[in-house]
Formats: C-alpha cells, sequence, structure tokens
C-alpha cells in the first residue's frame, strides 16, 4: 500500500491520491498523517483501509471513494491533537472479523467529524466508534447496516434524524466490485435519492 506514516512523515503529509485501487496489502491499505482520497478503491488489505497514526494535527477527506473487506478497521484515526474528518459520498464495507467502521482511537483527540451520504455496514464491532466524543460532529443522510456491536458507539456518537437503516444489500454486486445501487426495497431504493442535498437538476442524486 502507501506507507508515509512513520518514517517519512513530513514528505507523505497532505498526499491526494486519486482513482487509485489499492489492494492485498500485508497490513493498512493506507498509513498516512494526513491527506485525501477521491474515487478509490481500498479492499482487501491486512490491516486498516486508512490507518491515521500519532502525529500532529492533519485532515483526512475520503469522497466518492470504497472502503471495504479490510482486515481490521474502515478508517482507523488515533491522533492526539485536533483535525478534521470528512467522509462523503463512499462506502464503508466490512467482513466477517473486521473492526470498526470508524474508529477515532485516542482518548486526547480533539477532532471534527463531517459524515454525509454514506454507507457503512457490515463491520465486525460498530459501524461508528471513539474513545472520546469529537469535538463537533456533523451528520446527514448516511445508511447503515449490520454493523455487529451496533451503528453507533452511543457514548461517543448520537444517532441523526437522517440516518437511514438497511435491511438488505444495497449494491448491485458488490463481490464483483460492483457498488451502484440496486433497486430493491430496503436497500439500494433506500439510498436512491436520499443524499444531501438530494436530486439536482445535473443528475439523479446517486450513483448510477
Amino acid at each position: 500500500g502507501i506507507n508515509g506514516e512513520f518514517v517519512s512523515f513530513y514528505a507523505f503529509f497532505l498526499t491526494s491520491i486519486e482513482r487509485t485501487e489499492i489492494k492485498n496489502c500485508v497490513s493498512h491499505g493506507i498509513a498516512l498523517p494526513s491527506g485525501s482520497i477521491r474515487e478509490c478503491y481500498i479492499h482487501d488489505n491486512g490491516g486498516d483501509g486508512w490507518k491515521r497514526g500519532l502525529f500532529t494535527a492533519g485532515s483526512l477527506v475520503v469522497l466518492d471513494s470504497t472502503i471495504a473487506a479490510n482486515a481490521t478497521n474502515s478508517i482507523n484515526w488515533s491522533q492526539d491533537t485536533g483535525g478534521f474528518l470528512l467522509v462523503r459520498n463512499s462506502n464503508l464495507i466490512g467482513k466477517g472479523g473486521s473492526s470498526n467502521g470508524i474508529s477515532l482511537t485516542n482518548s486526547a483527540a480533539s477532532i471534527t467529524v463531517s459524515l454525509s451520504n454514506n454507507i457503512i455496514e457490515l463491520h465486525g464491532a460498530y459501524g461508528m466508534t471513539a474513545a472520546a466524543a469529537p469535538t463537533a460532529l456533523i451528520q446527514r443522510n448516511n445508511a447503515f447496516r449490520s454493523n455487529t456491536s451496533g451503528d453507533r458507539n452511543a457514548t461517543y456518537f448520537a444517532s441523526s434524524a437522517s440516518d437511514i437503516t438497511l435491511t438488505g444489500d444495497p449494491f448491485t454486486n458488490a463481490a464483483g466490485g460492483d457498488y451502484s445501487l440496486n433497486n430493491t426495497a430496503g436497500a439500494g431504493a433506500a439510498c436512491r435519492s436520499a443524499g444531501f442535498p438530494g436530486v439536482t437538476v445535473s443528475g439523479t442524486g446517486y450513483a448510477d
């Protein structure tokens, strides 16, 4: 994968990754202290999808991406100072024996979290958990399914009135890498045109 977290910290700060597939790594798919991914597919790695460790304040931005079937967490943030986590229009998908969808693991963290239009499902622990509550939390139109310990650790993450609870697989063929939404009631149909801000003049409001 990409390992810029431990040795080459400054050289790999604020890395931007676009339209990239990272798969089958022995450890984490991405280990970076800060940066962004857009239209990426991070899957089947032996550790976290994205591991962010104990360094100075930074931000992680995940846009229009799928982080799926990694051995532990989809996103693991263990940061000891302030920062910003934004996940939008993305899929965080676990597998049997995996850990959490989003894990904020440092109790001293001071983090702003913004989550919009995501599907968070099939994790072996929580969809979202933390060791301390985020400083600020913005949640809009996120869908959840079959996270073993619950969609959230309610001690640190409040639910949102815009939550979508799925009763079935929302994807056309996730096993084959097709994460377009199906039209099954309680599954893909529940997510179609359900994202913020919804249907616009430029399209349907969901990825075909």
